[in-house]
């Protein structure tokens, strides 16, 4: 079959379509796939897609993915997406906390804004300190305090100079300080040294208090 003609293909003929049969689509008849149709899809079918197959999804593609079939998606399958970008806001909430724990650190990376916010606490919390730690300093700063406040120690730990000077203000005042370490607390600036609350400085560690430097002292 042409592009052309697999485009022409009814819900109910892609849906009667053999594993064998989706597994030998070349690229041209991938990219030919209509959103219907590929949401027409059933669990096995999907996961006959191979990953150079799923690396060809364009974004028109990837943007009118359902809710199940986001969910179908296998871990070889997630992560042979050239980024998320792709992705609406609306799927990357649907993703589980397996499949976000799934993700490269690349992928990640790629996340816009809106993209960032509409992950869950649980998606979060399931990242590891690696991954975290991948985050482009910009979308650290992006993350509400809700989603700071999420974080768990091992990740906090993870936390680079850039990314934790990129936090802001709300965001400060939800950190648990004591989970950082000492050398992560020197990396605040003075204007987050003076949003930190009171019972946030009495929590501070003899040895995060004894590397403060001279402008964190007078903030």
């Amino acid at each position: 079959f042409s592009a052309a003609q697999v485009m022409l293909l009814e819900s109910e003929q892609v849906r009667g379509l053999r594993n064998d049969q989706i597994s030998v689509l070349g690229s041209e008849q991938v990219r030919a796939l209509k959103g219907a149709q590929l949401n027409a899809l059933e669990s096995g079918q999907f996961g006959a897609l191979s990953t150079g197959q799923v690396k060809m999804l364009v974004s028109e593609q990837l943007v009118s993915l359902d809710m199940t079939r986001i969910g179908m998606l296998s871990v070889p399958q997630l992560q042979a997406l050239n980024g998320l970008g792709g992705f609406g806001t609306e799927q990357i909430g649907w993703l589980s906390g397996g499949q976000v724990r799934s993700l490269l650190v690349g992928q990640l990376s790629t996340l816009r804004s809106e993209q960032l916010l509409a992950l869950e606490s649980g998606d979060l919390r399931s990242l590891t300190s690696a991954q975290v730690g991948g985050l482009r300093s910009e979308q650290v700063g992006l993350l509400s305090a809700v989603q700071v406040g999420a974080l768990q120690s091992e990740q906090l730990r993870g936390l680079t100079t850039g990314q934790l000077r990129a936090l802001e203000s709300e965001d400060v005042r939800v950190l648990g300080l004591q989970q950082l370490s000492a050398e992560q607390v020197r990396a605040f600036s003075a204007a987050q040294v003076m949003l930190l609350e009171s019972e946030q400085v009495r929590g501070l560690r003899n040895d995060q208090i004894s590397v403060l430097g001279s402008e964190q002292v007078r903030a």
